[in-house]
């Protein structure tokens, strides 16, 4: 399955119940953007083009170039992937995933505060 194909699935099925979402390709990301881009990224198995992967990602936006990459990844659902032969029934645990899974995932480490909190696994003092 392509990007574009995946795509045309987040519009059709998701993007409705998600409504601070906007799409670009085979991602979904939260707005507005902050100091961290917080999204859902789709990947289709590279060995059966049926399955596709969903995780959750917080990438911190205020990280130079020379620095390296430090993103916070949390795969949603189950080991195996989810089959989109029945697009319908897969969005919809997708978009459980996203509701149950990912929005809690982002909401712990949507700022540098909560980023450095959890790093140090302390609590974030308000």
């Amino acid at each position: 399955m392509k990007s574009k194909e995946i795509e045309k699935l987040i519009r059709k099925h998701l993007l409705a119940h998600l409504p601070e979402w906007e799409v670009q390709g085979s991602i979904i990301f939260l707005r507005p953007i902050g100091m961290c881009l917080c999204g859902v990224g789709f990947e289709t198995s590279g060995f059966d083009s049926t399955l596709i992967y969903v995780e959750a990602y917080v990438e911190p936006l205020y990280l130079t170039s020379g620095v390296d990459t430090f993103s916070k990844i949390k795969r949603l659902r189950r080991a195996g992937g989810l089959n989109v032969a029945d697009d319908v029934k897969c969005m919809h645990d997708v978009l459980t995933a996203i509701q149950e899974q990912a929005i809690p995932f982002i909401l712990t480490m949507d700022s540098p505060a909560k980023i450095a909190a959890g790093l140090n696994r302390r609590p974030l003092v308000t």
